[in-house]
């Protein structure tokens, strides 16, 4: 009888294993990487009898999991993916947003001011158009003040989730090295710790949303970690850390640094390999550094269109134009690295040049090396800085002093900071400069049809202006110059709507046309009524139309700009898109491997039910037949 209930209770306690297992993958079904679990069974062996080998039951061999080590690998890899997509989609949508209402964005505001400058070349002399021209003038420096703070805040938005990603990604770091002891110690008992190793899978399913990282599992179930670069993340029961410290080229912005055995590895995008970190340094160090560079360019491009031709004009009281709007300067610095005593400094010498970009100065030993930033294309190799007396980068002019050691860096901020001091100035709409400074003037009793068709100043007339220079015509094809600062000029040749040559000493440009004849003359004198004069202001209204930032108008670059940040943004959410479609997949083929099926739960219940219902009619079958052979011995 022995037997036989030694058989029954091994069936029953096999078949209540089933049932708890199978009840615990239900209360599991929605838990977070948890794999479904199944009880594995062996025959108990047989005794030899007379007649042959009687079974001894069965044996719970084991509770295993269902896993596949390849599958958890491409979720946790199209995790980190997913991770720095959207965490790049995010900032970038912010940036979109930004410029997506074209009614109130700087073009608007610029369209606007240049509608009421044309009020002004209409009626000069009316001072409400100069006064709406400044207010106008005003809000579009209001305007471009505001996208600027939204740039800082998206970037102060990034920082702040940098060092949440660094602090929360070091708990998990300890976490999971705690986690390592606890598996050692389990895996003793020659049994798999399925729920830890469940918990382990999800601790480096979560470091992958920071930081990509590699989990090679020991043979005792512990999950030894490497970021993407090869760093040591979490080895046995030892983790590293993350930290944040001052970047020691650019200080308005943190490093991310690694620290494992007793080394301090910076971490850069590549490093990072994926994850939030990396998608937050992509957004910070790339969009958001060409997004800000290229608001620079284009107000430094704004303002030196405007406040030269102010430069070039009077206004009502016939003062020399005062600029019209400030804007801010290059900013050069050495690296806090640095270990020579090489200094740097950087002034605008062509506006229309700058780049939307700034630069990064490396002195190799021999040379220097100059790196567009962001985008990191070379800006040219250098000797010596300045490379020659007036030679520019992008419109810069940089020179180092001092004697930098080889591998020093220097970092000069043009377009990322120009937008930062892009305001109006505090202008009276009589200090507008729509006059010339110089007019000229027909001759009188003039015999031919010789008319002026465009006169406009080269330079600044200075103050006082210069004395009168007068053309006097010795035929239709010639003519003599009188009243220049070095002599008298005879004999320059004349054609009709063909510019005169540029004569010494002066600071305006002349355009005549038709015939004259002997004895006609022009005469270039100071404008004698600069409150009713327009053509300056006319001069300025053409500004639209002159490739003032970087070679192109200010409407197309800014077009361009709000371009650039529609495509980021689109091709940012079609990456992300695509990743999670990829993810997704992984999950989807994970489930089927690992997951729990409700329906096919509920009918193993029922199975494992009746095997232990069986289980008992065994043991109650055994009880009976005991109590039938105390029976027959009464």
């Amino acid at each position: 009888m022995a037997g036989l209930l030694s058989v029954g209770s091994s069936a029953l306690l096999a078949a209540y294993t089933q049932l708890q297992t199978s009840g615990h993958n239900i209360a599991n079904a929605s838990t977070p990487g948890y794999n479904r679990q199944e009880v594995i069974l062996a025959s108990g062996g047989a005794d030899f009898t007379g007649a042959g080998f009687v079974g001894r039951g069965v044996d719970v061999a084991d509770v295993r999991r269902r896993y596949d080590g390849f599958v958890a690998a491409a979720v946790q890899a199209n995790g980190a993916i997913v991770a720095a997509d959207e965490a790049r989609a995010s900032q970038l949508g912010r940036l979109d947003q930004l410029f997506a209402e074209s009614s109130a964005g700087i073009g608007a505001a610029y369209d606007d001011m240049q509608l009421a400058l044309s009020d002004v070349v209409n009626r000069p002399a009316d001072p409400s158009p100069r006064a709406v021209f400044l207010a106008r003038a005003q809000t579009l420096s209001d305007r471009v003040g505001a996208v600027q703070a939204s740039l800082e805040d998206v970037g102060a938005t990034i920082e702040g989730r940098i060092e949440q990603g660094v602090t929360a990604v070091n708990d998990v770091l300890q976490r999971l090295a705690r986690l390592n002891g606890e598996i050692s110690t389990s895996a003793g008992a020659l049994v798999q710790p399925n729920d830890l190793l469940d918990e382990r899978d999800r601790l480096v399913e979560t470091i992958n949303g920071t930081l990509r990282a590699t989990a090679y599992i020991a043979a005792d179930g512990s999950a030894n970690v490497f970021a993407s670069g090869g760093q040591a993340l979490v080895t046995s029961t030892r983790a590293a850390s993350l930290a944040l410290r001052q970047d020691p080229v650019d200080a308005s912005k943190s490093q991310v640094l690694l620290r494992t055995d007793g080394a301090t590895i910076p971490m850069d995008t590549a490093t990072l390999g994926g994850g939030s970190l990396q998608g937050l340094l992509t957004a910070r160090d790339q969009d958001l550094a060409s997004v800000r560079a290229r608001i620079g360019q284009l107000a430094a491009g704004i303002a030196q269109a405007y406040n030269g031709q102010q430069a070039l004009g009077v206004d009502r009281n016939g003062a020399p134009g005062k600029p019209l709007f400030s804007i801010g300067a290059p900013v050069a610095s050495p690296a806090s690295t640095n270990a020579g005593s090489g200094t740097i400094t950087a002034t605008v010498q062509d506006p229309a040049a700058l780049a939307a970009g700034d630069l990064r100065v490396t002195w190799t030993g021999s040379a220097y090396d100059v790196v567009r930033l962001p985008d990191g294309s070379s800006a040219g190799s250098f000797a010596t800085l300045p490379a020659a007396p007036g030679a520019t980068i992008d419109g810069l002019s940089v020179s180092v002093t001092g004697t930098p050691a080889a591998g020093d860096t220097f970092l000069v901020k043009s377009g990322s900071v120009m937008a930062t001091g892009f305001a109006r100035r505090a202008l009276s709409p009589d200090q507008l400069a729509s006059a010339s400074p110089l007019a000229p003037t027909i001759g009188a009793g003039a015999a031919g049809s010789a008319r002026v068709s465009e006169f406009a100043m080269a330079a600044p007339a200075g103050s006082p202006l210069p004395g009168p220079v007068t053309l006097t015509f010795t035929g239709p094809g010639t003519f003599d110059v009188g009243g220049l600062p070095g002599g008298p000029l005879t004999g320059l040749p004349y054609e009709s709507g063909k510019p005169l040559p540029t004569l010494p000493g002066t600071a305006w440009r002349l355009t005549l046309s038709g015939t004259p004849a002997a004895g006609d003359s022009v005469v270039i004198g100071a404008n004698a009524s600069p409150a009713t004069d327009n053509r300056n202001a006319r001069a300025m209204a053409q500004l639209s139309t002159t490739g003032a930032v970087g070679g192109a108008t200010i409407s197309d670059a800014y077009g361009a700009l709000v371009a650039d940040v529609g495509t980021r943004a689109q091709s940012a959410q079609t990456a992300q898109a695509m990743s999670q479609q990829l993810l997704e997949n992984a999950k989807s083929t994970r489930a089927q491997v690992s997951g729990v099926n409700l329906d096919e739960e509920a009918a193993r219940l029922l199975q494992f039910q009746q095997a232990y219902q069986a289980a008992a009619k065994v043991i109650q079958a055994a009880q009976s037949m005991f109590d039938t052979l105390l029976q027959a011995t009464r």
